[in-house]
């Protein structure tokens, strides 16, 4: 039953984010002993339309009850977190969905009632019945063509294990497992799963099949002995499917174009960018043409190949209807522009070793490699012990090294800074790698170094960790 004060609540919430004219969604329940923390979240991710991931939040009342009024354009998985704890919840435009959990154990005893409940009870069933690894940090990754496949632990055992037929019948079984435990939910609660959401979990189930068969097609082949008969197990799997936001739908269409690419042509980086677009145009429609000539593009601006896509960017932009994607595009273009060759870098002024002020600016007219590190970050330790020789050779001749520590205290970069005898100029930013110059300089993961010429702006990094190439673009920068 809606109780009085989380309409209340619902109406904070509206006005507060001005909501009115977006929200769709309405989300609502109660946290039982809520005690714990005084706010829930809804993280409704749609990176793959506009490049933004959405974090709402609602206070909780008096009576545990919370409410949100949330914008959701296409059916999809969203997160809602407790105090640390989180579930996925499934929604779609036009939904109502009513929570009810326990504090102390929020994923764990989560109800659902609402136009979407039962969508929402047969997705927690599915994802226990059929559950993923969801530590990505565990996941092996495999590149083909400009396409990074990533693969569960669990699974990539099975590939490299499996033979062909096996591995086949495998997959099939499991297609047929899933399929079943929609249809029979589906009979048990007639009328009660929304037409939308079984498109969902039957494109969740179809191209979860697809992408796995693809990856073992194509990452392990040459292991098992797989020829091109092997491929028309996928072919008639459709291409076009409404359910542009499941995730497996989205990594199998990229998944496919790559792979229809290297099966009809070789040939650099380069023009893979531009044949996959084209290939795009010609196999897909409508939106699922939209995400993914937007995500290509996107790939390929983070990937450093601006000059070369700036074409398909244009092309897109003129004449792509679906305009929600185009924000992605330009999100991706105006983020990696700061870092493109000839752009200014970013201004600093941080405190040195000796307790004085530095400006990176105040290096204009010198070479300088700039060094992202941490005494914590064994890989940034390692590069500078390996690099104080050539450092030296390259001190002399002009170029200037700053060390800027991302350490959580100034005793420990002082520490590692005198105790391996670090040259070099060396400055601290006592906020890591959450800092504001970390954004500045799209500092995500340690160690990270960028090269800025006399005029101070940035010049292309060297493609590989390898300090003689380094070398020769430091000295070939001096000279210029």
């Amino acid at each position: 039953m809606i109780t009085r004060n989380i309409i209340l609540a619902l109406l904070m919430v509206c006005v507060s984010t001005g909501m009115f004219a977006q929200a769709n969604v309405l989300v609502m329940g109660t946290v039982a002993n809520s005690s714990l923390k005084p706010h829930i979240e809804i993280t409704v991710d749609e990176r793959f339309i506009d490049g933004k991931l959405k974090t709402h939040k609602s206070k909780i009342l008096e009576d545990n009850s919370f409410a949100f009024a949330l914008e959701v354009r296409v059916p999809q998985i969203a997160k809602i977190t407790y105090a640390r704890n989180t579930a996925e919840i499934y929604l779609e435009p036009y939904d109502t969905l009513y929570i009810e959990a326990q504090a102390k154990s929020f994923q764990y005893t989560l109800k659902f009632s609402g136009r979407s409940g039962k969508n929402n009870e047969l997705w927690q069933q599915y994802k226990k019945l059929y559950p993923i690894n969801e530590n990505e940090f565990q996941y092996q990754q495999y590149r083909k063509g400009i396409f990074w496949y990533r693969n569960a632990p669990e699974m990539d055992e099975k590939m490299r294990m499996t033979g062909k037929e096996v591995f086949k019948d495998y997959l099939d079984s499991q297609k047929f497992k899933k399929k079943y435990t929609l249809s029979s939910f589906d009979q048990r609660y007639p009328g009660q799963l929304t037409p939308l959401f079984k498109e969902f979990l039957d494109a969740d189930i179809d191209y979860y099949w697809g992408y796995h068969l693809l990856m073992y097609t194509n990452c392990f082949g040459g292991m098992h002995g797989i020829d091109r008969e092997y491929y028309t197990h996928f072919y008639d799997l459709a291409l076009e499917n409404n359910a542009i936001g499941n995730f497996y739908y989205r990594e199998y269409i990229k998944a496919y174009m790559n792979h229809l690419h290297l099966d009809r042509s070789q040939g650099d980086l380069r023009e893979a960018w531009r044949r996959q677009y084209e290939l795009g145009g010609d196999q897909l429609s409508e939106v699922s043409k939209a995400y993914f000539q937007a995500d290509l593009i996107s790939r390929a601006l983070y990937s450093k190949y601006i000059d070369e896509i700036i074409p398909l960017y244009n092309d897109f932009l003129n004449n792509n209807p679906y305009y929600e994607f185009n924000d992605r595009v330009v999100l991706a273009l105006q983020k990696v522009i700061k870092y493109h060759t000839g752009s200014p870098a970013p201004e600093f002024t941080l405190k040195n070793n000796a307790g004085e002020e530095i400006r990176l600016s105040d290096f204009r007219g010198k070479a300088v490699y700039v060094n992202f590190w941490a005494s914590w970050c064994q890989p940034c330790m390692k590069k500078m012990k390996l690099m104080k020789s050539m450092q030296q050779e390259l001190e002399e001749q002009g170029v200037i090294f700053v060390n800027v520590s991302f350490d959580k205290t100034e005793e420990r970069w002082l520490d590692a800074v005198e105790r391996n005898e670090f040259a070099g100029v060396h400055l601290f930013s006592g906020e890591g790698i959450e800092s504001g110059l970390a954004k500045d300089y799209n500092v995500k993961a340690l160690p990270q170094f960028y090269l800025i010429d006399k005029a101070g702006n940035f010049v292309e990094n060297p493609k590989y960790n390898d300090l003689s190439l380094l070398k020769t673009k430091l000295e070939t920068l001096n000279q210029l």
